[in-house]
C-alpha cells in the first residue's frame, strides 16, 4: 500500500505536499490492483471534499482495503440502505422481543414495557410512528394522564418521571435495534440532540432509609411467617435480611453465595460475578462482625452436606430463587413480612385481604430489600468509612454511583468529616461576612497601626 500525490511534490506550485491536489492510494487485494483518488472515495462516503494530511489519507486507504477484502469494489459508490417497512408495530415489537429478550439478564421488566408499548400503539405503522417526535409527546402526555393498557379500566394515577423515562428508554432501544438490522428496518430515530431527549436528571433519587424501630418490627414479624402458607421458613428469611442489612448484599448476589465462599477465619463473604473463576481478582470480599447477628445466623449453615450448599437458601441447600415457584414463594413471604411489620396484617375486619389492598399498602410502606442495602452503606459512611472503600464493598463501577446512592449532597456534613479527619477545630457558627465593620468588643488596633505607619 502506497499513498502519494498524483502531481508530485517538486512539480507542483505548492511544496511539501500541501497543494490542493488529491492523494492517490495504490494497493493490491485479491490479485486486483487498485489506483483510487482519496478525495473521490471520501466524498462518496460523507467525508471531506479534500483530505489534506497524509495520515488521514492513509486511514481512508485502510477503509478501501477493508471494503476490497469483503468482496466489494471501493471504486464504486456505497449501496444506499434499503429500508424495509414493517406492516404493524406489533410485528416489530415481537421481532425485537424474540431477538433481544433472551440476551437480557432481567426479562420481566422489559417484557412488561414491550407489552405496554404494544397496547398503546396497537397496529400503527412503525415506519412513521417510531420516527416522529410528535408521537413521543403524545405518548408522554398519555402516561402522565394515567392511561392504562386495559381499555375498560378507568384512568389511574399518572406515571412518574422515572416510569416515563424507563418506557421511553425501551422505545429508544427498539428504534436503535431496528436501525441496526441488515437491511435497516427504520431510517431515522426521534431520539437525538435536536429531537426527543430523555432527561434522567429530572428523576428524584430514592432516599428511603429505615426509621426508628422499623428494623426491630421486621425481626419481630418473622415469627408470623407460616411455612405451609408461604412455603418459606422464618429462619431462611432472617438470614437473608441480615445479609442485606449487615453486608449490603444484593438479592442476586446473596442467592449465589455458597458455603465455600465464606472464610470463617477472616469472617468475610466472597462475591463472584456470575460464572467467575475461583482465582479471579475481581471478586469482592465483604467482612462481617465476628460474633454478630449475621455471624450467628451463618454458623447454622457452616457444615452443609447438600450438593448445592447455598448459604442463603432453603433447608435442603437449594437456592432461594432456583425456579419460578421458589421466586414466587419468596416474594409472597416478603410482602407478608413487610405488611405485618407495619401493622397492615392482620387486616381490619371490614377489609377483605386481596391483591389491591396489599398493593396499596406496599406502595404506602415503600420499603424494599434494596433500602436495607442502602441503610447498611449509609451506616458505613456515618462510621467514617471512606467513599472508595464503600464503593468497592458495594460493587459500584464508579464513585459517582456511590455518591448518588448515599445522597452525599450535604456540604456541611462533608466539611465536618474533612475537619475531623484533619484535626481541625471547626466553628459551630459561621462568621458574619456581610460587612467589614469590626465585631462588638473587638479593637481596631490593626487599623490604627496601618494609619500611624505613614
Amino acid at each position: 500500500m502506497t499513498v502519494d500525490k498524483a502531481c508530485g511534490a517538486r512539480g507542483c506550485a505548492f511544496a511539501n505536499h500541501r497543494c490542493a491536489h488529491s492523494w492517490v492510494a495504490r494497493f493490491q487485494e485479491a490479485k486486483q490492483r487498485y489506483v483510487i483518488r482519496v478525495d473521490d472515495y471520501a466524498v462518496l462516503r460523507d467525508g471531506p471534499a479534500h483530505v489534506a494530511s497524509k495520515g488521514d489519507a492513509e486511514r481512508w486507504t485502510e477503509a478501501m482495503i477493508e471494503v476490497a477484502r469483503k468482496g466489494g469494489d471501493p471504486r464504486l459508490p456505497p449501496p444506499a440502505p434499503v429500508v424495509v417497512v414493517v406492516d404493524t408495530m406489533k410485528a416489530l415489537l415481537e421481532d425485537y422481543a424474540v431477538a433481544r429478550l433472551p440476551k437480557l439478564r432481567q426479562k420481566a421488566s422489559p417484557r412488561s414495557e414491550l407489552k405496554h408499548l404494544r397496547a398503546f400503539f396497537s397496529d400503527a405503522d412503525p415506519a412513521t410512528l417510531l420516527q416522529e417526535e410528535t408521537r413521543v409527546a403524545e405518548y408522554v402526555l398519555a402516561l402522565q394522564a394515567g392511561w392504562k393498557a386495559d381499555p375498560e379500566a378507568a384512568p389511574g394515577k399518572g406515571r412518574g418521571v422515572i416510569t416515563v423515562n424507563r418506557l421511553l428508554t425501551r422505545w429508544r432501544n427498539v428504534v436503535e435495534w431496528a436501525k441496526g438490522q441488515q437491511p435497516p428496518r427504520l431510517a431515522r430515530s426521534p431520539f437525538h440532540a435536536y429531537g426527543t431527549v430523555i432527561k434522567t436528571s429530572e428523576e428524584e433519587p430514592r432516599t428511603r432509609r429505615l426509621q426508628d424501630g422499623e428494623w426491630d418490627a421486621l425481626v419481630a414479624a418473622l415469627s408470623t411467617l407460616d411455612d405451609k402458607q408461604h412455603r418459606f421458613r422464618a429462619d431462611v428469611m432472617e438470614r437473608l435480611l441480615l445479609g442485606v442489612r449487615h453486608a449490603a448484599l444484593r438479592l442476586t448476589e446473596a442467592t449465589r453465595v455458597r458455603e465455600t465462599d465464606i472464610d470463617w477465619t477472616a469472617c468475610t463473604i466472597t462475591l463472584r460475578k456470575g460464572k467467575q473463576k475461583r482465582k479471579e481478582l475481581d471478586a469482592r470480599h465483604i467482612p462481617f462482625e465476628r460474633g454478630g447477628a449475621l455471624h450467628t445466623a451463618l454458623l447454622t449453615r457452616r457444615f452443609l452436606k447438600a450438593p448445592a450448599n447455598f448459604v442463603f437458601g432453603q433447608d435442603d441447600g437449594t437456592a432461594l430463587t432456583a425456579n419460578k415457584t421458589a421466586t414466587a414463594n419468596f416474594r409472597r413471604a416478603w410482602v407478608t413480612l413487610n405488611l405485618t411489620a407495619h401493622g397492615y396484617l392482620p387486616a381490619p375486619e371490614d377489609v377483605s385481604v386481596n391483591a389491591r389492598y396489599k398493593a396499596e399498602a406496599t406502595r404506602t410502606i415503600a420499603l424494599t430489600l434494596r433500602d436495607l442495602r442502602r441503610e447498611c452503606a449509609s451506616q458505613w459512611w456515618e462510621a467514617k468509612v471512606d467513599i472508595r472503600t464503600i464503593q468497592l464493598l458495594l460493587g459500584h463501577s464508579t464513585s459517582k454511583t456511590t455518591e448518588r446512592y448515599l445522597q452525599l449532597r450535604d456540604t456541611d456534613a462533608l466539611s465536618g468529616r474533612l475537619g475531623e479527619a484533619l484535626g481541625w477545630k471547626m466553628s459551630q457558627t459561621r462568621p458574619d461576612c456581610t460587612t467589614n465593620a469590626p465585631q462588638s468588643g473587638a479593637t481596631d488596633t490593626g487599623l490604627k497601626l496601618a494609619k500611624g505607619g505613614k
